[in-house]
């Protein structure tokens, strides 16, 4: 198993990523949810003003793209509310 985790910021300080690369893991999509808004949540006290995460699938129609303007508590609310509509979010 191989899962590499990177946090960026640019040399202004205004700009944070964090990404996590999950190649040949056996991790649900739910799972890389959690780890994604954990990382976000780390980066939030930078006082950034939206979020949001990309999850692939196996093609680019069963990508999960969620965003928001506001706190990654308000993307935390949108990824529940996009559970009901994609299952591979839920845990199992």
């Amino acid at each position: 198993r191989k899962v590499c985790t990177v946090l960026c910021v640019n040399r202004h300080g205004m700009c944070g990523i964090f990404a996590c690369a999950a190649y040949n893991v056996c991790r649900t999509r739910a799972d890389l949810a959690q780890q994604l808004l954990n990382g976000l949540r780390r980066l939030e006290y930078r006082g950034y003003d939206s979020a949001g995460i990309c999850i692939d699938g196996q093609s680019p129609e069963e990508a999960v793209i969620i965003k928001s303007v506001g706190t990654v508590a308000q993307l935390c609310a949108l990824v529940d509310l996009e559970k009901e509509r994609q299952p591979a979010l839920r845990s199992s």
